[in-house]
């Protein structure tokens, strides 16, 4: 079943960004930080690397860590179809 995904993104600091995804009624609300990576640009990456007309050597799934702390969030992504990518998020 296909749902529309809302995400938000805002840079807090230097070091830290704060934002959710939100697919039908569900919402994570999530917050990273800059101290190993540039998160919002591993998230791009990650997501360029299924789009066919984007990357030579497109993948069907991908995965990468969001750093926070605590906590990591491991984000997967899943190409369903061309038009279908499925999305998992572990705290």
């Amino acid at each position: 079943m296909k749902k529309k995904i809302d995400f938000h993104y805002n840079q807090t600091g230097v070091k830290s960004a704060l934002g959710y995804v939100r697919i039908g009624n569900s919402i994570l609300e999530f917050d990273c930080t800059y101290l190993f990576s540039n998160p919002f640009e591993d998230l791009f990456m990650s997501i360029s690397q299924l789009v066919p007309s984007v990357v030579p050597f497109p993948r069907n799934q991908i995965t990468f860590i969001m750093y926070s702390e605590p906590f990591e969030y491991r984000w997967e992504f899943n190409k369903i179809n061309d038009g279908t990518i499925g999305l998992k998020i572990f705290i």
